[in-house]
């Protein structure tokens, strides 16, 4: 969004720019990008589900967490037993 301009005026170039689109695979790219960013502001959190969010940011924070390569390895290991 350009410093200058109002939420108004995006939204304004946006529609313009949608409308005199004609690929098909750029709208449906922005139809789903839309249609997640509506699905994010519809989630509601249970106070024990922020209470866990809060406490695996914790551990993240103090390096509580593995990787995705020492994860893989792990279960590759697991899986040969």
């Amino acid at each position: 969004m350009s410093a200058n301009m109002t939420v108004t005026e995006v939204k304004e170039r946006i529609a313009k720019m949608i409308q005199d689109c004609n690929d098909e695979e750029l709208l449906a790219a922005v139809e789903r990008l839309l249609d997640l960013s509506s699905e994010q502001e519809g989630v509601l959190l249970t106070e024990a589900q922020k209470v866990a969010l809060r406490e695996a940011d914790k551990e993240i924070d103090e390096g509580n967490f593995l990787t995705n390569e020492e994860a893989k390895r792990r279960i590759d290991e697991w899986l040969k037993k």
